[in-house]
Parts: C-alpha cells; structure tokens; sequence
C-alpha cells in the first residue's frame, strides 16, 4: 500500500511540475485577444458580405499571428437570446461569447463604450501578458490595446493593409457616409 501511494504521489508531483513548465512557457507567451462586437439590430452587421468578411478575418489573423496565442470572443449586443445566437453561429466557431443588454452588456460597459468611437460593428484587439495569481491560475499582468476599429470602413482598410498590430484610427477618420447613414445607428431595446 505505502509503495503504491509513493508511486502515485510521484506521478501527481511529475504531473504538476510538467504542468507549471507549460503554464510557464504560456505565460511568456504574447497572447492576443480579438473581440468582435455586433448585433443583429445594425444593418451592416447582418449583411452577408459582413459576416463573410469577419469568417475569413479570423482565419487571416491566425494564420499571420501563429506564433502568438489568440482567442476570439464575439460580443452580440442583442436582447433576444435566440435571435443572437442564430446570429453568432452564421460568423463560425468562437472561444467565447457574450450576449445581450445591448451596450449595457458587461464587455460593451468594460471595452466598447470607452473606445474612440463606441458603436458596431467593432473590433477591438489586445495584446496580454500573463502572470499566475492565487491558485495558479493565470491573471492579466499587462494589457496593450493593439487594435480599435469602429465601422465598417476602418474593418476593410485594416484587412488591406494586412492585420497590422498596432493599428488605430483616429475618431475623424470615419467616412462622411458612415456618419451620415441613418442605418448606421443602433437601436435600442430598452
């Protein structure tokens, strides 16, 4: 019984060291974090150019930033559940989402509504850096926004330069006709 126990404790010690070497290398490791904001209510998010245009945006981004951990959450401002989740799945698989509360919704509070211009569709990209809190589990260390892109026009000319980390544009830089466009605006629920 005491030789069995001493095996199996080395095993689970083994494990663990194995495990923090991982988690270490993991943590040395730029990881970029690729949010995307949108709903069903804003007429250019629903267009199946748009939606096409976001499918091959993240094979584009993984494919130049493969070096580099990504995870791409998708944030739909919508309050019907259903109605955004239908919307969701037509953009292709997500390691996150997040849904409702138009832009009261937690991650619209937290990352779009303090951004340059905070409407949809929106990309915003981060470059983190990790740090391993209490139980050993990883913490943002450091967080650089990389990537802030309000509307349609700012999304094609970022895809035509090639994904640039960073790349920002300036609050005036919309187009005349983005500004303009009645369709352009997104209707709340409340």
């Amino acid at each position: 019984m005491k030789r069995e126990y001493s095996v199996f404790l080395g095993v689970l010690l083994i494990g663990s060291f194995f495990l923090n070497l991982t988690f270490i290398k993991e943590e040395s490791k730029e990881t970029l974090v690729f949010y995307y904001f949108a709903s069903t209510q804003f007429g250019t998010c629903t267009a199946p150019e748009s939606i096409e245009r976001i499918k091959n945006i993240k094979t584009e981004f993984s494919e130049k930033y493969s070096e580099s951990s990504i995870k791409f959450v998708m944030v739909c401002l919508n309050h019907d559940f259903d109605k955004a989740l239908k919307f969701i799945k037509k953009h292709g698989d997500w390691d996150e989402i997040s849904i409702g509360k138009s832009f009261a919704n937690e991650l619209a509070l937290t990352l779009l509504n303090p951004s340059e211009i905070p409407k949809v569709p929106h990309i915003l990209v981060f470059k983190d850096r990790h740090k391993k809190g209490k139980w050993n589990l990883p913490l943002i260390k450091e967080r650089k926004l990389m990537v802030d892109l309000a509307g349609e026009e700012q999304i094609k000319e970022w895809v035509e330069k090639d994904y640039p980390l960073p790349f920002r544009k300036e609050p005036m830089a919309l187009s005349q006709s983005e500004n303009s466009n009645p369709s352009n605006i997104l209707q709340s629920d409340f």
